[in-house]
C-alpha cells in the first residue's frame, strides 16, 4: 500500500526533473530512460534476492540454531 501510494510521485518526478534539466531535443529520451529505471531495478531487485536466499528453508534453520546461511553449505 505504501508503495502504491508512492508511485505517482516518483513516476511524475522523472518527467519534472527531465523538463528542468534537459533541452527540448533530450527530453523525450531522459523521460524515457527515468521510466525504465524503476521496472528494472525491481527486476534486478528480485534476482538478487532469489541469488541470496536460493536453498533456504526456514524448518532447517530452525533445527540449526538459526546458523548464519553463508557458513553453510548445502
Amino acid at each position: 500500500m505504501i508503495a502504491a501510494t508512492g508511485a505517482p510521485l516518483i513516476v511524475n518526478a522523472m518527467s519534472i526533473i527531465a523538463n528542468v534539466w534537459f533541452g527540448d531535443g533530450d527530453r523525450n529520451s531522459a523521460t524515457a530512460f527515468a521510466g525504465l529505471a524503476a521496472p528494472l531495478g525491481n527486476m534486478i531487485s528480485l534476482i538478487i534476492t532469489g541469488i541470496l536466499f536460493a536453498g533456504y528453508n526456514l524448518e532447517e534453520d530452525e533445527l540449526n540454531d538459526g546458523v548464519d546461511l553463508k557458513s553453510r553449505t548445502n
